[in-house]
């Protein structure tokens, strides 16, 4: 049994044709949100998301805040990073100037 009961609701088109073509293979929501991944959010898209994280860097004259702000939008597009929080969390200090990173130290 699937964990997210409402995700077919947020399907349209052929998407929701595919789900419920497939759906009695969807014994768990990791194995629905995997498939789902795989048909539909391209492997390109992916990489380009976690290039923004891996490689973040805080805009000239932006304030710490709206640095996190930015890093979180990239986060949320590509919640299916695979990265561990560790390598995260250093991906968004080493991305910020000297100032920033002292402060927060």
């Amino acid at each position: 049994m699937m964990d997210n009961i409402l995700f077919p609701f947020s399907l349209h088109g052929k998407e929701k044709m595919w789900f419920y073509t497939n759906k009695v293979d969807f014994t768990t929501w990791d194995v629905c949100f995997n498939a789902f991944l795989t048909k539909y959010f391209l492997m390109g898209k992916t990489n380009a998301l976690r290039s923004k994280i891996s490689g973040f860097q805080q805009l000239p004259d932006k304030a710490i805040q709206v640095a996190w702000e930015r890093f979180q939008e990239y986060i949320v597009a590509c919640l299916h990073h695979d990265m561990e929080e560790l390598l995260i969390i250093q991906s968004f200090f080493h991305g910020l100037n000297q100032p920033a990173q002292n402060l927060i130290d």
